[in-house]
C-alpha cells in the first residue's frame, strides 16, 4: 500500500513538472493586449486592409524584441498601415502602435520602446 502512495505521488510530481515546463517559455512581459484601431498613412491606401486582432497583436509582442534605432530604421521596412492599442509592460500601461512592417513603438508613460519581429509577417501587408 505505501509502495502504491509513492507511485501515485511520484506519478503526479512527474506531470506537475511537465505541466510546468510546458508554460516556461512563454513570454509573460505582455498582458492585457487590446487592439483599440487601426489605420494608414496618406498615400497608403494599398494597405489600408492591414488590421490585427488582440491576439495576433499578443503573438506579434512574444516574438518581439526590443531595438536600437539603429536596428528599427536599418533592418525593417517601414510601412504605413498600423494597428493601435494598450498593453501591460513590465507592469506598466502602455500604449502602442504595431507597423504593417514587423515594427512597434510602445509608450510606456516618460519610457518609449522600439520592437520588431524577424519572424512576424502580416496578412495585408504586402
Amino acid at each position: 500500500m505505501v509502495k502504491n502512495m509513492f507511485n501515485k505521488i511520484s506519478g503526479l510530481l512527474v506531470l506537475g513538472m511537465f505541466v510546468s515546463a510546458c508554460g516556461a517559455g512563454a513570454d509573460s512581459k505582455f498582458d492585457a493586449v487590446v487592439v483599440k484601431s487601426h489605420g494608414y498613412e496618406e498615400g497608403s491606401e494599398w494597405c489600408s486592409d492591414f488590421n490585427l486582432t488582440s491576439e495576433q497583436a499578443h503573438a506579434f509582442f512574444s516574438n518581439a524584441e526590443e531595438l536600437s534605432a539603429n536596428q528599427y530604421h536599418n533592418e525593417y521596412e517601414h510601412l504605413d498601415c498600423f494597428v493601435k492599442g494598450t498593453v501591460s509592460y513590465k507592469a506598466s500601461s502602455c500604449e502602442f502602435t504595431i507597423w504593417a512592417g514587423s515594427t512597434a513603438g510602445l509608450i510606456c508613460g516618460d519610457k518609449e520602446y522600439l520592437l520588431g519581429c524577424q519572424e512576424c509577417e502580416f496578412e495585408g501587408a504586402q
